[in-house]
Protein backbone atom coordinates (compact mmCIF):
# COMPACT_ATOMS: atom_id res chain seq x y z
CA UNK A 1 0.00 0.00 0.00
CA UNK A 2 1.16 3.27 -1.08
CA UNK A 3 2.23 5.50 1.63
CA UNK A 4 -0.14 8.49 0.74
CA UNK A 5 -3.36 5.86 0.64
CA UNK A 6 -2.15 4.63 4.05
CA UNK A 7 -1.87 8.30 5.49
CA UNK A 8 -5.89 8.80 4.25
CA UNK A 9 -6.48 5.36 5.86
CA UNK A 10 -4.90 7.41 9.28
CA UNK A 11 -6.63 10.66 8.64
CA UNK A 12 -10.18 8.41 8.04
CA UNK A 13 -9.68 6.65 11.50
CA UNK A 14 -8.56 10.20 13.06
CA UNK A 15 -11.75 11.62 11.92
CA UNK A 16 -13.94 8.34 13.12
CA UNK A 17 -12.07 8.68 16.65
CA UNK A 18 -12.11 12.14 17.04
CA UNK A 19 -16.15 12.22 15.69
CA UNK A 20 -16.79 9.35 18.94
CA UNK A 21 -14.52 10.34 21.41
CA UNK A 22 -13.61 13.98 20.87
CA UNK A 23 -10.08 15.12 20.53
CA UNK A 24 -9.22 15.59 24.27
CA UNK A 25 -10.09 11.98 25.05
CA UNK A 26 -8.58 10.22 21.76
CA UNK A 27 -5.71 8.82 21.60
CA UNK A 28 -2.97 7.93 19.23
CA UNK A 29 -3.45 3.75 20.26
CA UNK A 30 -7.63 4.37 19.41
CA UNK A 31 -6.55 6.11 16.07
CA UNK A 32 -3.90 3.11 15.39
CA UNK A 33 -6.24 0.47 16.43
CA UNK A 34 -8.73 1.31 13.70
CA UNK A 35 -6.25 1.94 11.14
CA UNK A 36 -4.58 -1.65 12.44
CA UNK A 37 -1.34 0.49 13.03
CA UNK A 38 0.59 0.68 16.25
CA UNK A 39 1.44 3.99 17.48
CA UNK A 40 4.96 3.94 16.53
CA UNK A 41 3.68 3.25 12.92
CA UNK A 42 1.68 6.65 13.31
CA UNK A 43 4.71 8.57 13.67
CA UNK A 44 6.22 7.60 10.44
CA UNK A 45 3.43 9.77 8.92
CA UNK A 46 2.62 12.51 11.84
CA UNK A 47 4.80 14.01 14.68
CA UNK A 48 1.59 14.07 17.25
CA UNK A 49 -1.72 13.92 17.49
CA UNK A 50 -2.28 17.87 17.05
CA UNK A 51 -1.06 17.59 13.40
CA UNK A 52 -3.59 14.49 12.41
CA UNK A 53 -6.50 16.55 13.84
CA UNK A 54 -4.91 19.91 11.82
CA UNK A 55 -5.13 17.69 8.96
CA UNK A 56 -8.26 15.94 10.30
CA UNK A 57 -9.89 19.98 9.92
CA UNK A 58 -8.24 20.87 6.96
CA UNK A 59 -9.80 17.85 4.95
CA UNK A 60 -12.78 18.57 6.54
CA UNK A 61 -12.76 22.25 6.12
CA UNK A 62 -12.34 21.64 2.51
CA UNK A 63 -15.49 19.33 1.93
CA UNK A 64 -17.68 21.74 3.80
CA UNK A 65 -16.67 25.13 2.05
CA UNK A 66 -16.86 23.39 -1.48
CA UNK A 67 -20.44 21.82 -0.28
CA UNK A 68 -21.32 25.61 1.08
CA UNK A 69 -19.87 27.25 -2.02
CA UNK A 70 -22.31 25.44 -4.13
CA UNK A 71 -25.28 25.57 -1.90
CA UNK A 72 -25.33 29.36 -1.85
CA UNK A 73 -25.06 29.82 -5.63
CA UNK A 74 -28.41 29.24 -5.93
CA UNK A 75 -29.13 32.61 -3.73
CA UNK A 76 -30.43 35.49 -6.44
CA UNK A 77 -28.44 38.77 -5.49
CA UNK A 78 -24.40 38.68 -5.10
CA UNK A 79 -25.45 40.28 -1.78
CA UNK A 80 -27.21 37.33 -0.53
CA UNK A 81 -24.76 35.24 -1.15
CA UNK A 82 -22.24 36.94 0.75
CA UNK A 83 -24.13 36.88 3.43
CA UNK A 84 -25.30 33.62 3.18
CA UNK A 85 -21.76 32.49 3.26
CA UNK A 86 -20.20 34.48 6.03
CA UNK A 87 -23.47 33.27 8.17
CA UNK A 88 -22.49 29.90 7.31
CA UNK A 89 -18.90 29.54 7.71
CA UNK A 90 -19.58 30.19 11.11
CA UNK A 91 -22.22 27.48 12.06
CA UNK A 92 -19.08 25.61 10.31
CA UNK A 93 -16.88 26.71 12.87
CA UNK A 94 -19.59 26.31 15.50
CA UNK A 95 -19.82 22.69 14.17
CA UNK A 96 -16.32 21.39 14.15
CA UNK A 97 -16.33 22.88 17.81
CA UNK A 98 -19.44 21.10 18.92
CA UNK A 99 -18.71 17.32 16.66
CA UNK A 100 -14.52 17.24 18.35
CA UNK A 101 -16.41 18.06 21.97
CA UNK A 102 -13.67 20.85 21.97
CA UNK A 103 -13.50 23.06 25.36
CA UNK A 104 -12.39 26.61 24.96
CA UNK A 105 -9.29 25.85 26.35
CA UNK A 106 -8.21 23.32 23.53
CA UNK A 107 -9.82 25.58 21.12
CA UNK A 108 -7.07 28.42 22.10
CA UNK A 109 -4.96 25.61 22.30
CA UNK A 110 -5.06 23.89 18.72
CA UNK A 111 -5.69 26.91 16.50
CA UNK A 112 -2.12 28.20 17.20
CA UNK A 113 -0.54 24.39 15.23
CA UNK A 114 -3.82 24.95 12.95
CA UNK A 115 -2.44 28.46 11.67
CA UNK A 116 -0.46 27.43 8.56
CA UNK A 117 -3.62 25.76 7.62
CA UNK A 118 -6.47 27.98 8.28
CA UNK A 119 -4.29 30.60 6.35
CA UNK A 120 -4.86 28.09 3.08
CA UNK A 121 -8.69 27.91 3.63
CA UNK A 122 -9.00 31.58 4.56
CA UNK A 123 -6.83 31.98 0.85
CA UNK A 124 -9.78 30.31 -0.98
CA UNK A 125 -12.77 31.65 0.96
CA UNK A 126 -11.35 35.26 -0.04
CA UNK A 127 -10.82 34.64 -3.91
CA UNK A 128 -14.64 32.60 -3.46
CA UNK A 129 -15.67 35.17 -1.79
CA UNK A 130 -14.47 38.07 -4.04
CA UNK A 131 -15.20 36.21 -7.12
CA UNK A 132 -19.33 36.71 -5.02
CA UNK A 133 -18.30 40.48 -5.25
CA UNK A 134 -17.12 40.51 -8.78
CA UNK A 135 -20.67 38.86 -9.88
CA UNK A 136 -22.51 41.92 -7.95
CA UNK A 137 -20.39 43.92 -9.94
CA UNK A 138 -21.10 42.36 -13.19
CA UNK A 139 -24.60 42.56 -12.70
CA UNK A 140 -24.98 45.91 -11.58
CA UNK A 141 -25.24 45.43 -8.08
CA UNK A 142 -22.26 47.00 -6.68
CA UNK A 143 -19.91 49.72 -7.88
CA UNK A 144 -16.32 48.35 -8.80
CA UNK A 145 -14.22 47.65 -6.70
CA UNK A 146 -11.28 46.20 -5.35
CA UNK A 147 -13.39 42.52 -4.79
CA UNK A 148 -10.15 41.04 -3.16
CA UNK A 149 -9.33 43.38 -0.99
CA UNK A 150 -13.08 43.86 0.24
CA UNK A 151 -13.13 39.89 0.17
CA UNK A 152 -10.36 39.89 3.00
CA UNK A 153 -11.96 42.58 4.98
CA UNK A 154 -15.03 40.64 5.15
CA UNK A 155 -13.13 37.30 6.37
CA UNK A 156 -11.14 39.60 8.57
CA UNK A 157 -14.05 41.07 10.56
CA UNK A 158 -15.91 38.07 10.42
CA UNK A 159 -13.11 36.48 12.54
CA UNK A 160 -11.97 39.08 14.82
CA UNK A 161 -16.13 39.57 15.76
CA UNK A 162 -15.97 35.27 16.16
CA UNK A 163 -12.86 35.67 18.10
CA UNK A 164 -13.80 38.54 20.46
CA UNK A 165 -16.64 36.45 21.81
CA UNK A 166 -15.26 32.85 22.30
CA UNK A 167 -12.80 35.35 24.19
CA UNK A 168 -15.05 36.80 26.35
CA UNK A 169 -17.03 33.85 26.47
CA UNK A 170 -13.90 32.08 27.59
CA UNK A 171 -12.79 34.80 30.14
CA UNK A 172 -15.90 34.79 32.10
CA UNK A 173 -16.01 31.00 31.55
CA UNK A 174 -19.64 31.14 30.37
CA UNK A 175 -19.30 27.89 28.40
CA UNK A 176 -20.25 27.94 24.65
CA UNK A 177 -19.96 31.48 23.55
CA UNK A 178 -23.41 32.96 22.11
CA UNK A 179 -22.95 32.08 17.96
CA UNK A 180 -26.61 34.07 17.61
CA UNK A 181 -24.42 37.19 18.94
CA UNK A 182 -22.33 36.47 16.76
CA UNK A 183 -23.94 35.77 13.66
CA UNK A 184 -25.43 39.08 13.73
CA UNK A 185 -22.57 41.18 14.54
CA UNK A 186 -21.27 39.89 11.50
CA UNK A 187 -24.18 40.19 9.18
CA UNK A 188 -24.32 43.76 10.42
CA UNK A 189 -21.18 44.94 9.74
CA UNK A 190 -21.42 43.02 6.68
CA UNK A 191 -24.09 44.54 5.36
CA UNK A 192 -23.00 48.08 6.22
CA UNK A 193 -20.24 47.03 3.55
CA UNK A 194 -22.38 45.91 1.28
CA UNK A 195 -24.06 49.50 1.50
CA UNK A 196 -21.05 51.39 0.73
CA UNK A 197 -20.57 49.55 -2.58
CA UNK A 198 -24.22 49.63 -3.37
CA UNK A 199 -24.46 50.93 -7.08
Amino acid sequence: MAKAERKARVLKAASECFGKYGYEKTTLDDIGKVVGLNKASLYYYYKNKEDIFCDVLYQEAEIYMAELQKKIKGSRSAEAKVLSYLSERLNYYRTVVNLHNLSMDTVRKVEPLFTEIYDKILAKESVFLASLIKEGVEAGEFIKSDASRIADVMLNVATSIRYRQLHVSYVRMAGEADYNKISDEIRYVTKLILKGMKA
